[in-house]
């Protein structure tokens, strides 16, 4: 398989697809030759009408999870593929990425409560602006669009979108920014509610993200899914709070107070809304 320098692959987004498709074909030819060869008999249409039901019921619902996993899988990166040809601000997307899991698939949105709409993303940028670093974003933005060159040249011309993601300076200027958003929840509650409003003012246009399905049209943030939100924002500093050393690289990094100030923001998030 080919890898980039950093070890991911470079498969496509449709070559991803391909593949999971081939991959059953040659699963299910292979099944089919050896139940041939067991039975020691001719195979008429009926018999492979039969075992394609077998098939289907046994081995397709078996791994239904894991295809549906995979074929996500390829949505995100052609969804990847479409950004790199289409946007010339990659620190944004590498900041999306932290609450990407919870963006539907085409049609999903209807499926599940907690799923935030992608139309919330200009109203999320518009907030990020108000609270964030301009500093701290400019040095982002500026060492994505660098870094993304270099990790393209390295790979022959094909940005793989996972290495930029995993670079450790892109993660660190991304915990950078999202620590700047810290002393403005020093009123928590008030802040979600600014937060909720300002999202829910700058909402995009159904039309743009049509393909979440109808129940984007009436998309509103609510309490539950900025909590949601912001838990995913926050969730990679609160996994290095969990350890001695994680906890000490952030004190040293942002000080004491901040820290602290981190701890009870993560804490207030995790505790069970009223």
């Amino acid at each position: 398989m080919d890898k980039s320098p950093n070890h991911t692959p470079l498969h496509s987004g449709s070559e991803m697809c391909s593949q999971m498709a081939l991959s059953v074909i040659d699963d299910f030819t292979n099944q089919m030759i050896s139940t041939i060869e067991t039975t020691g008999k001719n195979f008429g249409p009926a018999d492979l009408r039969s075992f394609l039901e077998a098939y289907k019921g046994e081995k397709i619902e078996k791994l239904g999870p894991t295809f549906k996993t995979l074929f996500q899988k390829c949505q995100v990166r052609r969804e990847q593929e479409i950004f790199d040809r289409s946007r010339k601000e990659p620190f944004k997307r590498v900041f999306l990425m932290r609450i990407a899991e919870w963006f539907p698939p085409d049609g999903g949105l209807a499926n599940a409560k907690t799923f935030l709409s992608r139309r919330m993303i200009q109203g999320l940028f518009s907030a990020l602006e108000k609270m964030g670093s301009y500093e701290r974003y400019t040095c982002g933005h500026e060492r994505s669009i660098k870094i993304a060159k270099e990790l393209k040249e390295e790979a022959g011309g094909r940005l793989c979108w996972e290495d930029l993601y995993n670079h450790p300076e892109i993660i660190q200027c991304t915990d950078d920014l999202i620590m700047d958003l810290v002393p403005h929840f020093n009123n928590p509650h008030k802040r979600m509610e600014w937060l909720r409003t300002l999202i829910n003012n700058n909402i995009s246009p159904f039309e743009n993200y049509a393909f979440e399905g109808e129940a984007s049209r009436y998309w509103l943030l609510d309490e539950h899914k900025t909590r949601i939100m912001l838990r995913s924002l926050f969730y990679r500093l609160s996994e290095k709070l969990k350890n001695e050393q994680g906890e000490h690289s952030i004190i040293e990094r942002y000080g004491q107070k901040e820290t602290q100030a981190l701890k009870d923001l993560i804490d207030l998030l995790d505790a069970p809304s009223d």
